[in-house]
């Protein structure tokens, strides 16, 4: 008999910390059921000695060699000759490939020999990664008029699965994460064009600071606006008119506030 595990996940960290983990030989036991010990340089045609679980009560020395190491990317090993009778991994593959931005594909491999005897060992070597917190780049804001505020809500709320973020009075926003996007709602009936405005939400000031520097040096800045009160949130932003007159904005939240603010409705929240 023969035991294969092809498995892969997708996890919200930077490649380095997966990468960390999966070299940090020292620690594989805490994550690797059938690894009571492991070490080794990592360097190509360089062995890994290791002491593993055959079964649940059983371990013993096994050395591995080093078939790939791609710092960041690819780490194989496995054994030349595979002895007869026991757990023997032919070859074990991790690797790693970025998806969108601040998510990777970690996958692994492994072909045994023998099916083991296992009778309390998950058979999914897949580490759980000290997940950092997602630094959230930015992400498009699009602002409506809309006729009807609780109409548009329950539209949006099925159209993309998501609950409302902010609601006021004459006022809603979704803050959707997959697609990136802020959608923003101003119940204003009388309004003569559906498009309000276009934006850039961040979440870090020198993400405004870098939007501002660039539209200054191109002409481009409209207004700059540093700890302004608007659609029920401080915020710091710089304002753009593209050739049509389309206004754009990028922006940071500071903090919410219970006051729409001393503008009309015509800008982000």
């Amino acid at each position: 008999m023969s035991l294969e595990i092809d498995q892969s996940v997708e996890i919200p960290v930077r490649p380095e910390v997966v990468w960390n983990v999966i070299t940090d030989l020292a620690r594989y036991p805490d994550w690797n059921p059938f690894v009571v010990a492991c070490d080794s340089t990592l360097v190509v045609g360089e062995p890994i000695a290791m002491r593993v679980r055959l079964i649940a009560s059983f371990t013993q020395p096994q050395t591995e060699t080093v078939f790939e190491h791609e710092p960041g990317h690819r780490l194989s090993y496995g054994l030349s000759e595979v002895p007869l009778g026991a757990l023997r991994s032919l070859r074990s593959r991790r690797r790693l490939q970025p998806q969108r931005p601040g998510r990777l594909r970690d996958s692994w491999f492994n072909r045994a020999s023998r099916k083991p005897r296992l009778t309390s060992i998950d058979c999914n070597p897949l580490p759980s990664y000290p997940v950092q917190p997602r630094r959230r780049i930015m992400r498009v804001q699009l602002a409506l008029n809309v006729e009807n505020l609780e109409e548009a809500i329950d539209f949006y709320s099925k159209v993309f699965g998501a609950k409302v973020n902010k609601r006021k009075p004459g006022y809603a926003n979704f803050a959707i994460d997959e697609p990136p996007l802020k959608l923003v709602l101003f119940e204003n009936p009388d309004a003569s064009e559906r498009l309000n405005h276009l934006g850039v939400e961040v979440f870090d000031d020198a993400d405004v600071h870098a939007a501002t520097d660039r539209l200054k040096a191109a002409d481009l800045a409209d207004s700059i606006q540093d700890e302004q009160t608007c659609c029920y949130a401080t915020q710091n932003k710089v304002w753009a008119l593209d050739p049509q007159g389309l206004r754009w904005e990028f922006y940071r939240i500071i903090k919410d506030s219970e006051s729409f603010g001393g503008r009309a409705k015509t800008e982000s929240g």
